[in-house]
């Protein structure tokens, strides 16, 4: 098992995904389902140690442990980024979906429909109240906000370079990020008479950088062959201003919404839903509709603004189960028993987030982005140095990753070389 090659086992992923395409979806949605998806999940999860190198081991835990089988789970109940009807409705759809966890920026289709007729109807007077979403791509959407003025023309061309769509400009930015990896990787030649602080500030911008890359790579091929815009995977987070911004809103979009749909939003829902229950059964009886109606369901207005407690429980459970799953990813990375320090990176920021939102609910002054910025980033460091990086380097996985980007940039440039010369 050791030697599993790693190009079979991408190569299975094809007739896994028809398995769940053809076979799975088939089925009464429920617990058939999920009965028949439990031996895929179970395999993905067996040939994860099958890759050979660090950085296999790591996208392929990633991608396919965590987001395939989250996203296989939620199909069961017809949930999920995979029951978008433009994904469903052809397999290489489904298949880009699946193993490539693309984020389609769109709306839900019924939503897509009411907003059409509500153009249909007067576009000028109702304008303002179309969502911002209501486009495919965006596009619309804009129309109807006021452009602000540009404050600097450095700063326009940097927001348009970052959100341009043209090729030339998405290739500028790949090739940007690429060069961005490989003077990081030249730097760590020099890791030993580094100050500590310095070097896992690199391997942080090492981290974003290279996934950056490789969602923005995959959009760069996906977008234009499938004709759809795909939601960013990162939101500049080094510019997040409070935690709740940072997880929520910046990093890693992508997880952030697969978590929200697999377990914020059915925890929310379940709690919820135990509240009303309890409610239905302590409140007088009013007449026999009540005694005999229908079950109680929840009320709109808890739904739009669920308690804090609620949301608490909830919010912890996402975070806890992200905590799971990196253990798990670091478990595959290092090969090593779990040693559940990455599980309290995560839990440690559940909870700050939690006591930022209730401070934030009792205090009205809001420090300026100057200071809550810095704040921000310097926690999430320096937790990151206490919890969530030591797994890495005591294995020496750290290291390990450190020689495969090098050993990758020496056999590029020996390839360039031998080209050139070539030539």
């Amino acid at each position: 098992m050791a030697n599993f090659p790693s190009l079979q086992v991408w190569a299975v992923s094809s007739p896994a995904m028809a398995y769940v395409y053809y076979g799975v979806m088939r089925l009464p949605k429920g617990h058939l389902r999920l009965a028949a998806s439990l031996p895929l999940i179970a395999f993905y999860v067996f040939v994860a140690k099958g890759f050979d190198t660090v950085f296999e081991r790591s996208i392929y835990s990633f991608f396919f442990i965590w987001l395939t089988s989250f996203k296989i789970v939620l199909l069961c109940w017809d949930d999920g980024p995979a029951s978008d009807p433009w994904a469903i409705a052809s397999f290489p759809r489904f298949l880009a979906v699946m193993n490539l966890s693309l984020q389609i920026k769109r709306e839900k289709f019924s939503q897509r429909l009411k907003g059409h007729r509500i153009k249909s109807k007067s576009r000028d007077s109702n304008s303002a109240a179309i969502p911002s979403d209501v486009a495919l791509n965006g596009n619309e959407s804009k129309l109807t906000e006021p452009q602000k003025p540009t404050k600097s023309s450095w700063r326009s061309l940097l927001k348009s370079v970052d959100g341009s769509l043209d090729w030339h400009m998405v290739v500028l930015r790949l090739l940007f990020k690429f060069v961005v990896v490989l003077l990081i990787t030249c730097s760590y030649a020099y890791r030993s008479s580094m100050p500590l602080g310095l070097l896992y500030v690199i391997y942080s911008f090492h981290i974003y950088i290279v996934a950056s890359l490789i969602f923005e790579g995959i959009a760069a091929i996906v977008s234009p062959m499938m004709g759809i815009e795909l939601e960013a995977a990162f939101d500049k987070p080094f510019l997040a201003h409070s935690l709740s911004d940072f997880w929520g809103k910046r990093w890693n979009l992508l997880v952030s919404n697969l978590m929200r749909v697999s377990i914020y939003d059915p925890m929310l829902r379940f709690l919820l839903w135990n509240q009303s229950e309890h409610h239905s059964r302590t409140e007088p009886s009013n007449g026999e509709q009540s005694r005999n109606g229908p079950p109680s369901t929840i009320s709109t207005s808890i739904i739009s603004k669920p308690p804090l407690w609620a949301r608490s429980i909830a919010m912890m459970a996402a975070f806890l189960t992200s905590g799971l799953m990196h253990e798990l990813i670091f478990h595959n990375m290092t090969r090593q028993k779990p040693t559940w320090q990455v599980t309290v990176f995560f839990t440690l920021h559940g909870a700050a987030t939690l006591l930022e939102l209730a401070i934030r609910r009792k205090v009205a002054f809001r420090p300026s982005k100057w200071i809550s910025t810095p704040l921000t980033l310097g926690f999430t460091l320096l937790t990151a140095v206490w919890y969530f990086y030591p797994p890495l380097v005591d294995s020496g996985t750290a290291e390990a990753v450190i020689d495969e980007f090098t050993c990758f940039f020496q056999k590029l440039h020996q390839s360039v070389v031998g080209l050139v010369g070539g030539s």
